[in-house]
């Protein structure tokens, strides 16, 4: 019998889960909500498939994804390029690696396992290529008996006529047809408030969706979904508040509240996992730990609090936000400026700000080969090849110094 969480959603208490890395507090922080008589959504342990198997015997009643990194085909960032035999590789490849990885007991003590992260293929034919791999690997998942999720949309994407590619790949029929997972990494980035961009409508997008640019985007994919009638279940597996990991604990606890309030209007979407919790040494950075003794007191105060559940009206319980909503500045190079760069890619993405080698900036709008740019600045970070040049004023716009030469 399918479980009710993952066909009508989670019926009340925050959707807020646990990402953990190396686990240190992940199992006495599931262990103290199993004291208090509640239950953490979701726990995503990061390659570590014996994690599931200790959540499992704390609190049956939460839901596991383990994650592998994927190596040769994690991102699949180039399956634009692929011929038939590689997508089948691939998919082929991508499953093994769990069985390769895990023993019985930890297949069955994972509900699903994440099986891509962060792909962000090029223009509307590389996510229609997603699209397909994605499809193999669901293929390959039915075969052998196991649950994905896929793809881990990064932060900021796609745009939408790269849903629209993606979406038209099939993917998300298989995905209904076998019960396997979307996952979707969101958040703000810099120091950004956490409702920037909220309200946005994303170019050339349906208007009225109630999402955003950032927070919600997922809610334009849906849009498409509903109309196909194939809506899945998703989870965010990635969580980000922006540059704001030393705020004192109850201020970050409202800012994943804000966002917790929004997803619990969503039936469809069944857990939120800030990330991270328990950081490897790669990722101290970006350490939430110290702040889950509080998530946990908040995720005890909302137990009993209703959301929306699949088959009911929906009610809002969206906060109301008193912070004007980043918008989107064009590109405007002030009067006496000559332009200073042309482009050489065939067609390259402005950003919101410079890669720095951690979250993916969101992309504001493409530029085509041979278009014109005055760049005011630039700015490289150590250990990366190309620096990044700002386009704009306003300092708000960024383009890759790879693809474009002095003019």
């Amino acid at each position: 019998m399918p479980n009710p969480t993952l066909t009508h959603g989670l019926a009340k208490g925050s959707k807020l889960g646990i990402h953990c890395i190396q686990p240190g507090q992940t199992m006495p922080l599931v262990r103290a909500a199993a004291g208090r008589g509640v239950v953490w959504p979701l726990v995503k342990g990061v390659d570590n498939a014996g994690l599931a198997i200790d959540v499992k015997k704390a609190s049956p009643e939460t839901l596991t994804i383990t994650r592998f990194v994927n190596g040769r085909w994690d991102s699949a960032q180039d399956c634009d390029t692929w011929d038939d035999e590689t997508f089948l590789r691939g998919a082929r490849e991508t499953i093994q690696q769990i069985f390769d990885r895990t023993n019985a007991d930890e297949r069955a003590a994972a509900d699903f396992f994440e099986v891509l992260n962060e792909a962000d293929p090029p223009g509307v034919a590389g996510w229609r290529a997603l699209g397909r791999f994605c499809c193999e690997v669901v293929r390959e998942a039915d075969r052998r008996g196991l649950k994905v999720a896929l793809p881990a949309f990064n932060a900021g994407t796609p745009e939408w006529d790269e849903m629209q590619g993606f979406v038209e790949s099939g993917l998300f029929g298989l995905l209904k047809a076998g019960g396997h997972l979307l996952t979707v990494h969101e958040g703000v980035f810099g120091k950004a408030p956490i409702a920037s961009g909220f309200g946005d409508t994303l170019p050339g997008g349906p208007a009225g969706v109630r999402g955003g640019s950032m927070c919600g985007r997922y809610r334009s994919l849906y849009h498409l979904l509903e109309q196909r009638d194939e809506v899945v279940a998703c989870v965010v597996s990635e969580f980000y508040t922006g540059d704001h990991y030393d705020l004192p604990a109850p201020e970050q606890v409202e800012r994943f509240a804000w966002y917790d309030r929004l997803v619990r209007e969503d039936w469809y979407v069944l857990a939120v996992l800030p990330f991270t919790v328990d950081p490897s040494a790669g990722w101290t950075h970006q350490n939430y730990t110290y702040a889950f003794p509080a998530v946990l007191d908040y995720l005890t105060a909302e137990r009993d609090r209703p959301n929306v559940v699949r088959g009911t009206a929906p009610v809002s319980v969206t906060p109301t936000n008193t912070t004007t909503p980043a918008t989107i500045t064009p590109i405007v190079t002030p009067a006496g400026l000559a332009p200073t760069h042309r482009v050489t890619a065939t067609q390259l993405s402005v950003r919101a700000h410079p890669w720095t080698g951690r979250l993916e900036p969101r992309r504001l709008r493409l530029l085509n080969q041979g278009d014109t740019v005055r760049v005011f600045g630039a700015y490289q970070p150590a250990g990366q090849q190309f620096g990044w040049g700002c386009i704009a004023a306003d300092g708000n716009e960024w383009v890759s110094l790879q693809f474009v030469q002095p003019v």
